[in-house]
Formats: structure tokens, C-alpha cells, sequence
């Protein structure tokens, strides 16, 4: 059965809501009031909206790279609107404030409730941190004090 454009709004923009509500309360609880109003508020600009609701109702790789794009260079908290490319390639990580840092941490808490809830929260995010650390280029100070945050929480 195949689904209406409504109803695949609809169960995107619930989704969208729970994820906000998840990154609004850690950073609701840290002061930091603009960001949890605000985060990932561009998801609901029609440039990313409808091409993350489809995505997100067929879970079918698409073609959602211009959308991504758009998101990251949007979105402080994202590391990748941190990165800088110069002209012959050479790619270089500007240093994230500390209130984008939290809020990167805070977003990857938010998707690690969405799909697997409370169940051993912390490790699977620092799990997941510890398993791309390498293909995320971070500054130095920043990647010290996301390690410094993220690595109390992983087991012997």
C-alpha cells in the first residue's frame, strides 16, 4: 500500500518532534536556551523537508545529498560546517565553540533514544563516537573536549 504525501509529512514531522523534544531537553538542562529552541530548525524548510520525509517513509537510499548539504552548512552543531577547503583540496577543522559541541553530542544522544531508547545510552553513544572517530575531523581542542565528555562512559 502506498502511502499519501500527507501521511508521510505527517509521520516525518513526528519523528522530527520527538527528536527535537529529546535534544531540546539536554540542552534545555545545560542553559543553553536559543539552541534548544532552535535546533535543526532547517528540517523544516521545504529544501529539506520533503526530500527527509520521503527518505524517511521508504527508508530507500535516495538521493538526499543537496538536502544534507543544506543541513550541515546550516547547523553549527554539525562538525562538518567546521570544515574549510582550500582551493588545492587541503581540508582543515576550525575549532567548534563549546555550546556547538554540546549540542553535536546532545543530537547523537537524541538519535541513539530514537533507535534503541535508554538501554546502555551512554556506551552506544560513545561506542558509536569511538567507531568513526577517524573519518570525523575535528580540531584538536574540540575533538579533546568531545573525547574528554563522550569517553567517561565507555566500559573496560
Amino acid at each position: 500500500m502506498r502511502m499519501t504525501r500527507t501521511k508521510i509529512y505527517a509521520e516525518y514531522l513526528a519523528y522530527l518532534i520527538k527528536h527535537k523534544y529529546w535534544v531540546f531537553q539536554m540542552l534545555f538542562q545545560k542553559k543553553l536556551y536559543i539552541q534548544a529552541i532552535m535546533h535543526d530548525i532547517s528540517k523544516f524548510y521545504p529544501s529539506e523537508f520533503d526530500l527527509y520525509a520521503r527518505y524517511y517513509a521508504t527508508k530507500k537510499r535516495m538521493n538526499i545529498t543537496k538536502a544534507w548539504h543544506l543541513h550541515l552548512h546550516r547547523n553549527k552543531h554539525h562538525w562538518q560546517y567546521w570544515l574549510f577547503i582550500d582551493n588545492e583540496g587541503n581540508m582543515k577543522a576550525f575549532e567548534m565553540p563549546e555550546k556547538y559541541v554540546i549540542e553535536m553530542i546532545a543530537d547523537w544522544y537524541a538519535v541513539a533514544i530514537m533507535e534503541g531508547g535508554y538501554n546502555k545510552l551512554e556506551q552506544r553513544v560513545a561506542e558509536w563516537y569511538f567507531s568513526r572517530q577517524n573519518k570525523i575531523l575535528l580540531h584538536q581542542n574540540t575533538k579533546k573536549f568531545v573525547e574528554d565528555i563522550i569517553s567517561v562512559y565507555i566500559e573496560e
